[in-house]
């Protein structure tokens, strides 16, 4: 039989038993409550090194320091920006009310004390509700606001009013002599047909004062509203009484008795007669 040995009889080779895991170096050194810490803030592959740790360990202390001696309540987090409800929370804690009504736009006045219309300050509240602006913000943005519209507002009443006295200067120099007795005119026929005063001011905001005055003394001749002011001699007056002609007429009249009892029982043409010659005589359009 030949030297071979029978690999049936040849004992197992025994197996190498694998080597012990290797203990963090933290282990024991370091209590469980730091070592769920770094966990939580440092990526695991760097746990394993010491160096990487006390880094780590160095960026958020350094990081914390701006923060030290600040209250935990005054600490916000910036929400994302697709956070509604993080958002909102975020901006109430800087003052934002919880909705519109918290606004108390109301309450403000404009610059001649007068309130805000109810409609304009639910407007306003609900637009700064759905921005997240804190009330006292909101406050005086809108207070700034009418400011600006009260300045606004006086300036173009300032312009409007130097049109209107150009105008009126424009207008004497065309009437001339005749201005009262014109604007006498002008007036009776905007009362005849039933204008309100707003809406002769509104025409001469549009139109323009001279055209608003000159049209209503064409429609006023037209409708007789000149009868009682006309020159009866015609001439240089262009068939206006000046205020000297009507000085006479109303003495004339005066010098009728039968007029005078007209007048004294109060008939309303010769109560109109002589309220139109006074117009004449005492400037009372101007």
């Amino acid at each position: 039989m030949s030297g071979t040995v029978d690999p049936a009889l040849t004992p197992p080779t025994p197996a190498v038993p694998p080597p012990a895991p290797t203990e963090p170096w933290y282990h024991g050194k370091v209590s469980p409550e730091h070592v769920g810490v770094w966990q939580n803030k440092i990526p695991a592959a760097d746990l394993a090194d010491p160096v990487k740790v006390a880094g780590h360990l160095t960026e958020l202390y350094r990081n914390s320091e701006k923060f030290n001696g600040v209250p935990t309540a005054e600490l916000v987090r910036i929400p994302k920006p697709e956070d509604v409800d993080g958002t909102k929370a975020f901006w109430q804690k800087f003052g934002a009310p919880v909705d519109a009504a918290g606004y108390q736009l109301e309450a403000l006045k404009r610059g001649d004390g007068s309130d805000l219309d109810p409609v304009f300050a639910k407007g306003l509240a609900e637009a700064a509700s759905k921005f997240n602006i804190p009330a006292p913000a909101a406050q005086g943005l809108v207070a700034e606001f009418l400011k600006l519209q009260d300045a606004e507002a006086v300036s173009a009443k300032v312009a409007t009013d130097s049109a209107l006295v150009a105008e009126a200067n424009a207008l004497r120099t065309s009437w001339a002599g005749n201005w009262e007795a014109n604007m006498f005119v002008a007036k009776q026929a905007a009362t005849a047909l039933g204008v309100p005063p707003e809406v002769v001011a509104n025409l001469e905001k549009q139109i323009g004062y001279a055209k608003t005055m000159e049209f209503f003394r064409n429609v006023g001749t037209r409708i007789g509203e000149d009868k009682y002011v006309q020159n009866p001699q015609g001439g240089a007056s262009k068939g206006i009484m000046t205020r000297e002609g009507a000085m006479a007429k109303v003495a004339e009249l005066k010098s009728d008795k039968e007029w005078v009892g007209r007048y004294l029982r109060g008939d309303k043409r010769e109560y109109d007669e002589m309220y139109a010659l006074n117009v004449l005589i005492t400037n009372t359009t101007v």
